[in-house]
């Protein structure tokens, strides 16, 4: 897969972490992050998304704890990465993004049309609400697809 197999001689700028709750694929991202960090967290997620896919349909709850500010490469491979067959059960992302964190106000806009007509996404102020909202929309998923195979 592409976003994964770049070569590149910068370090990784940021950090992740990734845990499954259910059907969650629940991410944190701290500090400003550069390709090369996305690149480090996909291959550390995944595991996690090829269990996800195992199940069946999954989201994703991405947590920015510090900084909304990324290189803009960033964006460009996040968009991509949502289109590989890694994460084709994938349904949706909801972003947990406090309006106190750095770059919010100019960046929030970039963030709300970043997967728009690739996949449903939202931003939310709590993790709670944004567990609630892909919860309903992985269930819509299932409930649109029973009977069809």
């Amino acid at each position: 897969m592409k976003v994964l197999d770049m070569d590149s001689k910068f370090h990784p700028h940021g950090s992740y972490e990734g845990t499954i709750d259910g059907r969650l694929l629940i991410s944190t991202h701290g500090g400003a992050w550069n390709v090369e960090m996305y690149q480090k967290a996909a291959r550390t997620a995944l595991p996690l998304i090829r269990e996800l896919n195992a199940t069946g349909y999954w989201g994703t709850l991405i947590v920015l704890d510090t900084t909304m500010l990324n290189h803009p490469d960033v964006f460009k491979v996040g968009r991509n990465w949502v289109l590989s067959p890694e994460v084709s059960n994938m349904v949706g992302v909801a972003w947990v993004i406090s309006p106190r964190l750095e770059g919010y106000a100019f960046l929030i806009h970039l963030y709300r049309e970043l997967y728009e007509g690739l996949v449903q996404s939202a931003i939310f102020d709590t993790l709670e609400e944004a567990r609630d909202w892909m919860h309903r929309k992985i269930d819509d998923r299932v409930k649109s697809h029973e009977g069809k195979t």
